[in-house]
C-alpha cells in the first residue's frame, strides 16, 4: 500500500500497521517531525474506508547527543487489531480505546488503580531493557581490520566495509572472520 495522506506539514507516507480480520488494513500517517498521528482504516485496495481521528503520537522527547530518545517510562501510541475493532490507545495508563470500523469509539477498558512512583529497580530494568533493545549483542573477542577500514556490518563470519585511497575514491571490501581458538 502505497499512499500519501495531505497534512498540514504537507503529504505524507500512509503507514500500514496491522491486517484486520476482514482484510482491511490499519494504518497510520507516518508522524516524523510531527507530534500527533492520523489514524485511518483502509481496504484492501488502499482506499480509505474510515478515519479514526488524529491523536498525540508520544510524550515529548529529549534530544541526547544527537539522538531522539524517549523519557525513562514514556508513553507512546499503540495500534492493533482486536477482533473486529481496532485498537488506539495511549501507553500512558492502563486504558483501551477500541473503534469500530466505521469509526465510532466501540468500546473503553480500564482497569482502576493507584499510581505509583517507580524504585529505583524499576529504573535500572528500565535502563538495562534499553540497552540491551538498542546495543546489539556484542561480537565477543579481538577483530583485527586493515588501517581505514568503516565497518558497515558484521556477519556470521564476515565483515563488510569502505576504504578510501589517497584520491577519495571509495572501495567495498569484504573480509572473512576466521575464529582462533573458539571453543
Amino acid at each position: 500500500m502505497h499512499r500519501q495522506a495531505e497534512t498540514t506539514v504537507g503529504p505524507r507516507p500512509v503507514t500500514p500497521v496491522a491486517a484486520m480480520d476482514d482484510g482491511s488494513i490499519l494504518a497510520a500517517v507516518n508522524p516524523a517531525h510531527i507530534d500527533t498521528l492520523v489514524v485511518e482504516i483502509w481496504d484492501g485496495q488502499a482506499n480509505l474506508r474510515s478515519p479514526l481521528g488524529t491523536h498525540l503520537a508520544h510524550e515529548p522527547r529529549t534530544w541526547v547527543g544527537g539522538i531522539n530518545r524517549t523519557e525513562v517510562f514514556g508513553w507512546d501510541l499503540k495500534l492493533a487489531p482486536w477482533g473486529d475493532l481496532a485498537v488506539v490507545t495511549s501507553s500512558e495508563r492502563y486504558e483501551i480505546r477500541a473503534f469500530a470500523k466505521d469509526g465510532t469509539l466501540a468500546r473503553i477498558v480500564r482497569m482502576e488503580h493507584a499510581l505509583r512512583a517507580p524504585t529505583r529497580a524499576d529504573v535500572e530494568g528500565w535502563i538495562e531493557a534499553e540497552v540491551v533493545r538498542q546495543v546489539p549483542e556484542p561480537l565477543v573477542g579481538l577483530v583485527a581490520t586493515p588501517e581505514g577500514l568503516t565497518i558497515h556490518e558484521i556477519g556470521e563470519d564476515y565483515i563488510l566495509g569502505r576504504v578510501e585511497d589517497e584520491l577519495g575514491v571509495n572501495y567495498v571490501q569484504l573480509w572473512p572472520l576466521e575464529r582462533v581458538g573458539a571453543g
